[in-house]
């Protein structure tokens, strides 16, 4: 999450507290993405839901 730099990481590296974030769907790929060493992940992940009735 973020735009790199390793802001959250940081931040999140030491946090104590439960952790979230929030998704769109369009961000959900199935990829070959390979965390780098220094990401944390999120504890739960809330993830739009779309309604594509018009």
């Amino acid at each position: 999450m973020g735009y790199g730099g390793g802001f959250y990481d940081r931040y999140l590296q030491n946090y104590q507290g439960k952790t979230v974030s929030l998704v769109r769907k369009i961000q959900l790929v199935d990829s070959k993405w390979i965390p780098e060493l220094t990401d944390v992940p999120v504890q739960n992940l809330i993830v739009e839901e779309i309604n594509d009735e018009k």
